[in-house]
């Protein structure tokens, strides 16, 4: 079955996951950016946090125009997990 839904897809099986794990790493970018913008705003450091939450929505762009290129493609986009960031 996995042949069959491969030749649906112009994406060789090694960039689609190559592809797959970039847009992991952008999404976890964007958590990790949120984090510390979190931490700056409970601590009273409004400006950085406005910069890190603006960085935060630049990797989750990042993360989306990967994730649609691969099902534009016809790939199989993998939705990241969302692991748990460090808030201290």
């Amino acid at each position: 079955m996995k042949d069959l839904l491969r030749t649906r897809t112009s994406l060789v099986e090694g960039v689609e996951n190559i592809l797959n794990l970039q847009a992991k790493i952008e999404s976890d970018a964007s958590n990790k950016y949120l984090a510390m913008a979190a931490w700056l705003d409970r601590n009273g450091f409004a400006n950085t946090a406005s910069y890190l939450y603006k960085q935060a929505e630049e990797e989750r762009e990042h993360f989306l125009k990967i994730f649609k290129y691969i099902t534009d493609m016809g790939g199989i986009a993998i939705t990241p997990s969302v692991p748990e960031v460090q808030q201290e």
